[in-house]
């Protein structure tokens, strides 16, 4: 039986696969059967034996491990650009909504 690597000797790429697997509770069988590859492949994939799958077995991956490439990757999810921006424009909008509250509940002799 092979001994495992903690974590911290697996490369980052490999230690969220297997972090991202067993939170899922998956074998590395059933997930590299799912993604269309051999199992000791995607062992070598955990081991930080292989920097990183092709792109569309890493999209296989992400799929499988419910998440997203950029996630495997980077570690980060990434949430766009444009979405940030709305994100932003609608607090605003809230915000303006609450001060123009505020100051009908003040009435007229608050004086703007």
């Amino acid at each position: 039986m092979p001994i495992r690597k903690p974590d911290s000797d697996r490369g980052p790429f490999g230690a969220r696969l297997h972090r991202r697997r067993s939170e899922l509770g998956l074998s590395q069988k059933h997930v590299a059967q799912e993604i269309g590859v051999s199992t000791e492949a995607y062992r070598q994939w955990e081991a930080g034996k292989v920097p990183q799958p092709r792109p569309d077995n890493l999209a296989r991956a992400a799929e499988v491990l419910q998440t997203s490439p950029q996630e495997l990757l980077t570690g980060h999810n990434g949430v766009r650009r444009d979405a940030l921006e709305e994100l932003r424009d609608e607090i605003a909008a809230v915000r303006r909504q609450l001060a123009d509250l505020v100051r009908a509940q003040r009435g007229p002799e608050a004086g703007d």
